[in-house]
């Protein structure tokens, strides 16, 4: 058969099936939206966004971080619900939906630089500190202590086919005690990192978030702030580098709100600084350089 013939039989078969399929049941639809699901998928645009460049990608991060933080907002306070369908959520969020959400915060942050969000951020860690927290065990649960339908408060601790919600909330802590210097938040990531490091060394295919948290905690990859009119384009540069667990913060002057900005007084160029345990090299001008000093080179 030639082309043209092979193509029309084709087409002529798509269209029996077809109906013969309409003869059928059609397969149930699942189209809720999930909050955990979504967050992890706006890391995702966030990391495409530090790694190509592309525009597309940090808006759709942006804008679906700011549609979950409405739709699935319980009244005026910070409890969230789980999932989302035709303009009503529902069911209480668990540990994973606040923790993948607050990594997706900072997540985006890294990449825009907006400080707003590290705030909600630490809002979110907070609620998630008082409602989750295991004081006892040093762990977080994966329901919340409101959640009184709960006969068991069980705990979620193996990376699956999606990282654990404790390991998650333990980069997040990690990360934020960089940006905010917020001393409590690493003892508590370490007093976490503690109890886990024995099954992580038997079984770290099983714990890979969790060896991921160690690793940044064992080998700390310091810090680089960016001051200057042009600071935010360098960062989009600098992340496209991948500096994996590196501390990025980018702003058009000094800011003493942050622990990493502060005493910078922006000039009419670019300055970027290495810092580690905040204690700051001397500035360069251009991302290369800045990539050479991180890189010990």
């Amino acid at each position: 058969l030639d082309a043209s013939e092979t193509s029309r039989l084709f087409q002529l078969c798509r269209e029996k099936l077809l109906i013969a399929r309409s003869y059928r049941i059609r397969p149930g639809l699942d189209d809720k939206i999930l909050l955990d699901w979504n967050a992890l998928m706006i890391s995702a645009y966030a990391a495409a966004f530090a790694a190509t460049g592309g525009k597309k990608y940090g808006d759709t991060a942006r804008q679906q971080l700011d549609f979950l933080l409405q739709a699935f907002r319980q009244g005026d306070g910070l409890a969230l619900y789980h999932t989302y369908k035709e303009g009503k959520a529902q069911y209480d969020a668990f540990l994973d939906d606040y923790a993948f959400l607050i990594a997706a915060m900072l997540d985006v942050y890294a990449v825009v630089f907006d400080p707003a969000l590290i705030n909600t951020a630490m809002q979110y860690t907070q609620y998630v500190q008082d409602n989750f927290w295991d004081a006892e065990n040093g762990l977080f649960y994966f329901t919340s202590e409101k959640q009184t339908d709960i006969l068991y408060r069980k705990k979620e601790l193996y990376d699956n086919a999606q990282p654990s919600g404790n390991a998650t909330m333990v980069l997040n802590l990690l990360r934020l005690s960089i940006l905010t210097d917020d001393r409590a938040l690493a003892q508590t990531a370490t007093q976490m990192l503690l109890q886990m490091k024995d099954a992580v060394g038997k079984y770290p295919s099983a714990f890979a978030r969790w060896a991921s948290a160690i690793g940044a905690m064992a080998y700390p990859q310091g810090e680089i702030a960016l001051i200057g009119p042009e600071a935010q384009a360098a960062a989009a540069a600098l992340n496209r580098a991948y500096l994996p667990h590196a501390t990025v913060m980018a702003a058009a002057q000094g800011d003493d709100a942050w622990p990493l900005l502060a005493g910078k007084i922006a000039g009419a160029v670019l300055e970027i600084f290495v810092c580690k345990n905040y204690a700051c090299q001397m500035p360069v001008k251009t991302v290369e350089e800045g990539l050479e000093v991180y890189r010990g080179k």
